[in-house]
């Protein structure tokens, strides 16, 4: 069994990094996809094969393919806001 040494490798900082990495990916591949297919034509199936991971990770980190379209969303409002950008209401 290989022993792992904390101090040079903590493995709560690498699953952190892990996690946040699948997230953006997720995040770029659901944009792209959604909007190359539209939400209907988006399968969770090809977001995630385009970003290269499992399907599943979708509903880990998103709950559904509605759950990674709010989240593509958000993510959009809070760019336009840091950069002071406007954007229609409603």
């Amino acid at each position: 069994m290989k022993k792992v040494d904390p101090q040079t490798n903590p493995p709560t900082l690498k699953k952190r990094r892990d996690k946040e990495a699948s997230m953006q990916k997720l995040l770029q591949a659901g944009l792209e996809v959604f909007s190359q297919y539209g939400y209907d034509g988006a399968s969770t199936k090809k977001i995630s094969q385009k970003a290269g991971v499992t399907e599943s990770m979708i509903i880990r980190y998103f709950g559904s393919k509605e759950g990674l379209l709010f989240a593509i969303l958000n993510s959009y409002i809070e760019r336009c806001e840091q950069l002071g950008a406007p954007y229609p209401e409603g």
